[in-house]
């Protein structure tokens, strides 16, 4: 029988983690594994873009990235060219005007090639 609370149980990475995005909110612990990784797609960015900005500029690693309640104007950092796109839209399970899913997301992105 399945018991949820296994699932929840901290289990080892078979990699080091690393910091990355400074140390409040909007920073995460990621495996130190990140050759090879062309991009991340980071939905609910607010104004803050820490994480995507070191992604950028310590492993090469292009970012796109949405939020309806966020404007590129408002973000902390100006987004770097050629490394951030971002799409003031919200990440749902069916996409509308404001919205997208994340299929049609990484779809146009593929098919426009960033």
């Amino acid at each position: 029988m399945f018991n949820a609370i296994n699932v929840m149980i901290p289990k080892p990475s078979p990699c080091e983690l690393v910091r990355i995005g400074g140390d409040s909110d909007g920073a995460y612990l990621v495996p130190d594994d990140l050759e090879g990784v062309q991009a991340c797609f980071s939905p609910g960015v607010f104004n803050f873009k820490d994480f995507e900005d070191e992604l950028a500029t310590r492993y090469g690693i292009r970012s796109y990235m949405c939020d309806f309640s966020s404007d590129v104007e408002k973000f902390a950092t100006p987004l770097i060219p050629g490394m951030q796109v971002f799409d003031k839209k919200w990440l749902e399970v069916s996409g509308d005007s404001n919205s997208f899913t994340l299929d049609e997301w990484v779809n146009f992105v593929q098919k426009n090639k960033g």
